[in-house]
């Protein structure tokens, strides 16, 4: 049962297949692709580079389970916020001091009447400060 659980670092990811290999330093070897862990059903691959934990399956590396990643030394959490939720290198939402903000290159807002994006909302908001500096 020895090295069931392990600690190594991403090294590659088939997003298509939610798979990724993993590099265990201590032993210079390079697991086969494993699944990724689909926890709550969200599919939010790691990146090369990251530290995960791995749960294998068999006496060897060659059949496992990445689990995710972990806040340590290597990867320390973010200060100062109650919840982030990274969507990709340029979108996320965070909440800290009581305050969320969801930031993206666009933001859609959509109910069953329609539509609108954050861009269009701050158009309207200029329009109107125009027409009223003329009042």
């Amino acid at each position: 049962m020895d090295d069931v659980i392990r600690v190594g670092t991403i090294s590659a990811v088939d997003v298509k297949n939610g798979t990724a290999r993993v590099y265990y330093p201590d032993r210079a070897a390079t697991t086969a692709f494993l699944q990724l862990f689909a926890f709550g059903a969200e599919y939010a691959p790691p990146k090369v580079g990251d530290q995960v934990l791995v749960l294998h399956l068999s006496n060897d590396t060659s059949a496992g389970v990445i689990m995710g990643r972990f806040w340590g030394q290597a990867q320390p959490p973010p200060q100062n916020v109650v919840y982030q939720k990274n969507f990709s290198e340029s979108a996320q939402a965070v909440l800290a001091n009581n305050v969320l903000m969801v930031s993206g290159p666009e933001i859609r807002l959509s109910n069953l009447q329609g539509a609108v994006t954050l861009s269009e909302l701050l158009e309207l908001e200029r329009r109107v400060a125009a027409l009223e500096a003329r009042i």
